[in-house]
This record gives structure tokens, sequence and C-alpha cells, in this order.
């Protein structure tokens, strides 16, 4: 699976683009970056102090070093994902390294199947060295919106199972923003199909009932 353009344009926005090498915000030049937030922890060119690149030899670095945190996101997480979902936790990984990712409260919840736990775990990785930055605090918001984004084009790599009746699954959340449009459904979004999703779907079977009989009688 790989990067959807919502995720690169995410990770590009927040990274920005320096074709000279610069100090990262939160560990200066023991931590030197250059091109799209490549430092020499994601693999070569090796940064120093002074370097400088193009900007193809930028995106040429980026789409590597994607690849490999794509790779890490594969590995650690056990469920299935939707583009999005996966696009976010990439951005997530980018940023802030496997090893964080597989350790987090974040990963445990999307693995045992909470996803909507797992969406409210992004804000709490605002900090560096102990201090809330708002770059981070803006990132992670722009992350958690996305995973909480259904794909545009409807395709993911959720199960083909039906739904049912106390299922807990993100495609859950599709119906109710659905429901909600339709004025059927009016609480908080989640992925569990509970007795308000249910009267919804009951309710849009009445009305799409209704419409087959004024159809008909035409």
């Amino acid at each position: 699976m790989q990067t959807n353009d919502a995720g690169l344009a995410l990770i590009k926005e927040h990274e920005g683009l320096r074709l000279e090498a610069y100090p990262d915000p939160g560990h200066g030049w023991t931590i030197p970056t250059i091109g799209v937030g490549h430092t020499s922890a994601a693999g070569e060119p090796k940064v120093t102090r002074g370097m400088t690149i193009t900007a193809e030899e930028a995106e040429a670095i980026l789409q590597r070093d994607l690849a490999q945190f794509e790779r890490a996101v594969t590995a650690a997480v056990t469920v299935p994902l939707t583009g999005n979902q996966f696009a976010a936790l990439v951005s997530f990984t980018f940023n802030l390294g496997a090893g964080n990712l597989r350790s987090s409260t974040l990963l445990r919840k999307l693995n045992a199947g909470d996803y909507s736990g797992a969406a409210e775990e992004f804000p709490r990785w605002n900090r560096s060295n102990g201090s809330v930055l708002s770059g981070l605090a803006r990132r992670r918001a722009a992350e958690q919106e996305l995973f909480l984004t259904p794909d545009a084009d409807g395709v993911s790599t959720l199960p083909s199972t039906p739904l049912s009746f106390g299922s807990d699954d993100p495609r859950n959340r599709d119906v109710q923003v659905l429901l909600r449009g339709l004025d059927l459904y009016r609480l908080p979004l989640d992925t569990k199909w509970g007795p308000g999703q249910h009267v919804g779907i009951d309710a849009l079977r009445e009305k799409a009932a209704r419409l087959e009989t004024l159809i008909q009688g035409e």
C-alpha cells in the first residue's frame, strides 16, 4: 500500500522544502535536516551542515523515505486500513519514527480494532523535549482529520464482510456520515453500529420504500 495524494500533500505542507541543510526545530544541529524533512536517521544521503541539494534530488529522497515508512506502517499494523488511515499513519511515522509508532498506545488501540480510540491518540504527540510545539499540534490535528476522513473514491483495504448490529468497523462511521447528511443520525460519529445507527437505517429504509411507492404510482 502506498501513501495517497492527501497524505503526500500533508507531509509536504508540514515538512516544507529546504534545499540547504538546516537544524531540526526540536533538536538543533544534533539532527541536521534537508529536503522534505529528511534526516540521516532515514538513510542515505547523510545530512551535514552546509549540504545543498536540488529540488529533483529532494523529491527522489522523499520517495525513498516514504517507502521506508510505508513498510514500517505495514509491518506494525495488523488490522485493515483505508487509504486515508494508512496515509495519516505514514505521516505520523515519517515525523516521529517507526519506534514511536510501534511503542504507541495509538498502535495498540488500532490493532485491537479500536479505530476511534486510535484517532484520539494523535493530538497527544505534540511535544518535543517536553514542550508543546504549535507546529506539531497542527500536524497531529491534520493527521487525525485525515485518519477520520472516508476515502473519496471509496477504495480501501476494508474487509468485504457485511456490517451488522453491534459490529465495530470503520465502515460504520461512513454509514453514520451518510445518515447525518440526511438528518437521520445526530449522535457522535464512531465505528460502532449501535441503536442510533440502527434507528437511522430503519428510517432510511422507510424513506426509500415511500419513494419506491411514489415512483411506481406514476
